[in-house]
C-alpha cells in the first residue's frame, strides 16, 4: 500500500515537474489528482506555503514570487546564479569597450545588450 503524501511534498513535486512559478490554485488543481479530504485544497495549499515561508524565512522550501504566486527557493538560487554571470558578463564587454573610440559601434551594441538585459529584468 502506497505512504500518504503531504500538501508539502505534493507542492515540492508539482513545482519540480513543472518547473516555473504557479499560483496556488495550479498548484492545487494538479495535486487535486491526489485523493484529499480537504473541501478547500487551494485555500489549505496556499496556507501551507505562506505558513513555510513565514516559518522558515530563508530556509523555506518556498518563495514568493508574485501575488499569489510561488515557486522553489532552490529555483530562485540557480537563478540569480545566471543573472550573476550574465552582469558579469555585460560589465566585461562594457569594460573592453570603452575604450576602443575607434569603434562606437560595438560600444552601441554592448549598450543595447544591457539595456535589453535590464528591461528583461523589470518586465519578469
Amino acid at each position: 500500500m502506497r505512504g500518504c503524501i503531504t500538501f508539502k511534498e505534493a507542492t515540492c513535486f508539482i513545482l519540480k515537474r513543472e518547473k516555473r512559478p504557479m499560483t496556488a490554485k495550479e498548484i492545487a488543481e494538479i495535486a487535486l489528482k491526489i485523493k484529499t479530504s480537504s473541501k478547500s485544497p487551494d485555500i489549505d495549499m496556499a496556507v501551507l506555503i505562506y505558513d513555510d515561508i513565514r516559518l522558515g524565512g530563508k530556509n523555506s522550501t518556498f518563495v514568493k514570487v508574485g501575488r499569489g504566486l510561488f515557486g522553489l527557493r532552490e529555483f530562485e538560487d540557480q537563478e540569480r546564479e545566471e543573472t550573476v554571470g550574465e552582469v558579469q558578463h555585460l560589465i566585461k564587454n562594457l569594460e573592453e569597450t570603452q575604450y576602443r573610440s575607434n569603434s562606437p559601434s560595438e560600444s552601441e551594441k554592448i549598450l543595447k545588450e544591457v539595456f535589453s538585459f535590464l528591461v528583461l529584468r523589470q518586465t519578469s
